[in-house]
């Protein structure tokens, strides 16, 4: 109807917005229920309430509904909000209770630094009056109290919206007795952005000390994180946030410990004992010894004190999509392959999901619903890599709404051991930061990690003594015998060759670097030892198609030689008999060493460690450290996993003077970072430092232009961006220097006119779904493209 408030130019009617994101403040409450002790009030939620309900008042504004209604206004492209912030004052609320309010809701779009860029002081209100508007009306259409006293904002919407009130307060159990009903002059009123945004803008341009241990900082912080995730998820419609079921959920578990009894067998003292610990807990277990269980029975335990976030973090793309699946089975048997209850996220998310979606006919929740409910707090758990948090710590957008979803959350981290030393840095600083200031409980477990590192987790703050796997356990687990073997692997192909003829083992080869593997492989291949549909190639350097096509065969029984690089250390579940592999440090090499013999179900098979590897091995490992691996294993014949702490630490005792340096460094200015966090404001320069981290490039192999047109062109861009290989920035340095770069230009057109266009990199190297990118061979793209 033309007389009805509007919230949005689709026709929502301004309560029924308000209604949408009083939904999602229950489905907050249910699923952050820790966010009142984070905060320390005990009141949080009703002055959330508050903030919310009243956060849209502004849109009375009578130019404001003409903007929506699409009809000839006054409305100057202003911000709404900066008219709802009075309205706090009509509640009965303390003075600062009432400034947090109003904080909240002037910042729920635009940050305070925007907010006072764009404010116009009195003196440019009386010249462009002067100088534009004096001709048409007496009053600059921006002059803030001037609206209210000419009652710009319509009396009678608002009125209607007051009548609505007591009514939500009972509807969505507001226990503070509220009311709109305190007079307001407006001859009082102060313009928001002067009073409220202003005055945060100057205090943080002094940069004093850290704010995030003040009682009110978190107070603010979260509530203009939670404020905006109603706002964001109402008009979204998210009507609810998932959470696990102790009983419901946790089934598997249940399943899995009536298996093993049947078995006669029984948990390992470790899975005991995580199972019944309540709060942090660090695990430190070989692999093939249920660690992935082991974690989720102590979520399931810790889940007894009360709902929240759970995020399982992990290194790797694959790792995180098998983890995924898994989970989602787990948690969800009913349904196939993924479900709305187990989230994913990672730079790849959308091209897994359409692998899913491709492969699966029957999954009930669309596509675009899907990938949309996986980058909110919908999913109960979330698979995801530690950048997906440490964002939030950087400043990155919505870092607010980031850190109100994880107040209270669980964390569990798997494959701890797989970070450099900067990404070690950080997240052992982040940890402290989300456990000491947002209450989250975290489980760390790993299989390979030196003991001066392990000290490092152990001394977070509330963590107890490791849990570890039983001596017993560990000294029966023998699954290896080591042979180191001089030369290359090249002096190793008549060995290998003789194993590939008889046709009883698997064999997997591990390379140091993508162009070894490929040289390696397509020797074998020329032997014609075994047929090609038995033989895979694993490696960083094909496309997302070609990728998952690796990944799966590598993993199938009648697989009978992979040749890899570190690919295959990430959580995939292959196993096979033996392994020949360049020489690497002892952490890489026994991440390799867990693809042979995986569940110990064999006696210990053979792994050939080659004492020499390629000429630009250097650039990917410290030879220091190759060496000393190398003097640990000579005279180590059957490996027992009771070894493996001690090699670890014989070739790890302590960072070197530089690493120490860095890893120290590291950590003081990421805490500095984060100190500099402040509600309200942005972080454009620490949102760059966070994305310049990531130094890969994405490119075009020649071979997929037409391809990759015809995906554009038929605005398929989930499956063409499946076309394109990621690779380093000093590859495509080498590419550009060689002229084996162009460039394409790619015109999106729609109803006859140009939508966007895009400049993609065309690698001009000869691509094969078996071999991936091969930057030596020269092969020219499939049409007259490059510009």
């Amino acid at each position: 109807m033309d007389d009805a408030v509007l919230a949005k130019s689709d026709g929502t009617g301004l309560l029924a917005h308000m209604d949408a994101c009083l939904a999602v403040f229950d489905a907050l409450k249910a699923a952050v229920p820790l966010l009142p002790r984070v905060v320390g009030r005990d009141d949080a939620w009703d002055l959330l309430f508050a903030g919310v309900y009243l956060h849209d008042f502004g849109k009375c504004h009578v130019e404001f509904q003409r903007v929506l209604k699409k009809k000839p206004n006054h409305w100057c492209r202003q911000r709404h909000e900066i008219y709802s912030v009075p309205f706090v004052d009509k509640l009965n609320l303390a003075g600062d209770e009432k400034r947090l309010v109003k904080k909240m809701i002037l910042a729920h779009h635009k940050d305070f630094e925007t907010l006072g860029k764009k404010h116009k002081n009195a003196e440019a209100l009386t010249f462009e009056l002067q100088s534009k508007w004096a001709a048409r009306q007496d009053h600059h259409p921006e002059d803030f109290l001037e609206n209210f006293r000419r009652g710009r904002i319509s009396p009678d919407a608002v009125s209607g919206l007051i009548r609505a009130f007591p009514e939500r307060l009972k509807t969505h159990g507001v226990e503070r007795d509220l009311d709109l009903n305190t007079p307001v002059d407006i001859a009082s009123l102060e313009h928001p952005v002067e009073s409220l945004a202003l005055p945060t803008v100057r205090e943080a341009e002094q940069k004093g000390p850290d704010k995030n241990g003040d009682p009110g900082y978190w107070l603010e912080m979260l509530l203009w994180g939670a404020l905006k995730i109603c706002d964001h998820y109402g008009s979204a419609r998210v009507t609810r946030f998932f959470s696990l079921d102790r009983k419901t959920h946790f089934i598997f578990l249940d399943q899995f410990i009536e298996k093993l009894n049947k078995q006669n067998r029984s948990l390992y003292i470790h899975q005991e004992a995580c199972l019944n610990t309540r709060g942090h807990c660090l695990l430190i277990a070989p692999t093939g010894t249920g660690k992935t269980e082991a974690a989720l029975g102590w979520l399931r335990n810790s889940l007894s004190a009360g709902q929240g976030r759970t995020y399982y973090i992990l290194p790797y793309s694959a790792s995180i999509n098998a983890m995924h699946q898994r989970l989602s089975r787990n948690f969800n048997p009913e349904a196939e392959s993924i479900s709305q209850l187990v989230g994913i996220q990672h730079g790849k998310m959308v091209q897994y999901l359409a692998d899913i979606y491709d492969t699966h006919e029957s999954i009930p929740v669309p596509f675009d619903e899907l990938t949309a409910a996986y980058r909110t707090l919908l999913p109960a758990v979330k698979v995801i890599t530690p950048f997906q948090i440490l964002k939030f710590c950087f400043g990155v957008k919505h870092f607010e709404m980031g850190f109100a979803g994880l107040a209270g959350a669980r964390l569990i981290f798997d494959e701890i051991h797989a970070y450099d030393i900067v990404t070690f840095a950080q997240i052992l600083v982040m940890l402290k930061y989300l456990i000491t200031r947002l209450k989250c409980e975290v489980f760390i477990m790993t299989a390979t990690l030196p003991s001066f590192m392990q000290q490092k987790l152990m001394d977070l703050p509330g963590m107890p003594k490791p849990v570890r796997a039983d001596g017993k356990l560990l000294k029966g687990l023998k699954r290896h015998r080591i042979h180191i073997v001089p030369g290359t692997l090249d002096k190793q192909m008549d060995g290998i060759a003789a194993i590939l003829k008889e046709k009883k083992k698997r064999v997997m080869i591990v390379c140091n670097t993508v162009a070894a593997a490929q040289e390696i492989y397509t020797q074998i291949q020329d032997l014609q030892l075994v047929k090609p549909k038995k033989t895979v190639l694993l490696h960083s350097r094909f496309n997302g198609v070609d990728r998952a096509k690796s990944e799966t065969r590598a993993q199938e029984p009648d697989t009978f030689l992979l040749v890899g690089t570190q690919a295959v250390e990430v959580s995939l579940d292959m196993d096979y008999d033996i392994m020949f592999t360049e020489p690497a440090p002892i952490d890489a090499l026994l991440q390799r060493f867990g693809r042979v013999n995986r569940r110990c179900s064999k006696p210990p098979c053979d792994i050939y460690i080659c004492k020499e590897g390629g000429d630009t091995d250097h650039y990917i490992y410290d030879p220091r450290y190759i060496q000393r691996t190398l003097r640990a294993l000579e005279t180590v014949n059957v490996i027992d996993e009771s070894m493996v702490q001690s090699l670890m630490d014989e070739v790890y005792p302590a960072w070197n003077r530089d690493e120490a340096r860095l890893f120290e460094t590291t950590s003081r200015l990421f805490e500095d970072s984060l100190a500099s966090l402040r509600p309200f404001m942005p972080h454009t320069e620490l949102e760059e430092s966070f994305y310049s981290r990531f130094t890969n490039i994405e490119v075009l192999p020649a071979r997929f232009l037409k391809q990759y047109r015809e995906l554009i062109e038929a605005y398929d861009f989930i499956h063409a961006a499946r076309l394109l290989v990621s690779i380093s920035k000093a590859a495509y340095a080498r590419l550009i220097h060689s002229e084996q770069i162009g460039f394409e230009r790619f015109v999106i057109v729609k109803k006859g006119k140009t939508f966007s266009s895009t400049i993609i990199p065309l690698a001009k190297c000869r691509y094969s779904e078996t071999t991936g990118l091969l930057y030596d061979e020269y092969e020219a793209a499939d049409d007259d493209g490059f510009i």
